[in-house]
């Protein structure tokens, strides 16, 4: 482990009796280790949250954009797609 750093923390008496319940378990090593998971596991839950409201405000956007009559048509962006990326040719199946 890299670059370890002493922290005191204040925690509730629930909080320790999860920690040594988890340690006892041996699914953790240590009460670092129980923190330290819950610490990853929050920052994951805080980039997924970021990440929807970065999605829901682009889909605002795009509603906004339709509203407004500035949509592109679907059929139109397909066709010219497919004109600019040729199908590669597919391999042949088996049959048997």
């Amino acid at each position: 482990m890299a670059n370890v750093v002493t922290l005191n923390v204040s925690l509730t008496a629930r909080h320790r009796k999860i920690i040594d319940r988890e340690v006892a378990r041996g699914n953790a090593a240590s009460a670092s280790e129980v923190v330290r998971e819950g610490l990853r596991l929050y920052e994951e839950r805080r980039l997924r949250t970021e990440a929807v409201a970065r999605v829901r405000a682009e889909i605002e956007a795009g509603i906004a954009q339709l509203d407004r009559r500035e949509g592109l048509d679907g059929e139109q962006v397909f066709r010219e797609l497919k004109a600019r990326y040729p199908a590669a040719p597919r391999a042949k199946r088996k049959r048997g």
